[in-house]
């Protein structure tokens, strides 16, 4: 199986993110974080989280590469999504992404946890607020002629943060893909966590990550 292809699948739903972005004029310099050992820390969201030792941190060429490959893959289903969303995908920031195996592995799936913070300061639509925003994209993946099913919109807590929630699938080459959504607008950014995983064992390692995350106070 071609994994990059099979990645580029799970970063549709970041390469949509930018369908709703702005740029600022005066851009505000957003602070990406910075890793210590397995740990992650960004003081301009001002949240922690750590890491599995043993999984694979993408590089910034790994996370460009990739994110050109889920764009192209992207056009290939539906080019009239993406034909405006080059300058808008600039406002997005890849903050972590980690994978359990390093990306030129031949494994049938490699569960993945992806970080990324959205400027949406200037949209200039009826997006106004967090469910806004997740039903909108759950509108436009419903679009994308991929082929993603999505569930019910709810909400849970991340440390002390309430979040929106969005659970997606997506049935590839014989395996049903399973991603989780989280998203929350801070400061006029988007800061979301997107979970993928095609397993039960899967989504439990994930979700260890997850619950390692703590906002301060």
């Amino acid at each position: 199986m071609n994994n990059k292809k099979f990645l580029s699948i799970l970063l549709i739903v970041i390469f949509l993110m930018s369908i709703f972005s702005g740029c600022t004029k005066n851009k505000k310099e957003l602070i990406l974080g910075t890793f210590e050992n397995n740990k992650y820390s960004n003081d301009y969201f001002g949240f922690t989280m750590e890491l599995p030792e043993d999984w694979h941190i993408a590089t910034d060429e790994e996370k460009k590469a990739l994110f050109n490959v889920g764009k192209e893959m992207l056009v290939e289903n539906n080019e009239d999504l993406v034909e405006n969303t080059d300058s808008s995908s600039e406002g997005i920031f890849h903050l972590v992404w980690t994978y359990k195996y390093p990306l030129n592995s031949v494994e049938d799936f490699n569960p993945n946890f992806l970080c990324t913070a959205e400027n949406v300061g200037l949209i200039d639509s009826i997006i106004i607020d967090e469910k806004d925003y997740i039903e909108s994209v759950k509108t436009v993946l419903e679009e994308t002629g991929v082929g993603y099913k999505c569930g019910d919109i709810s909400t849970e807590k991340i440390g002390n943060k309430d979040f929106y929630v969005m659970e997606v699938s997506l049935d590839y080459q014989g395996i049903t893909i399973y991603q989780k959504y989280y998203l929350k607008i801070v400061d006029k950014y988007v800061l979301s966590y997107l979970l993928s995983y095609s397993s039960e064992d899967e989504k439990n390692e994930l979700t260890d990550i997850l619950n390692t995350i703590s906002f301060e106070e």
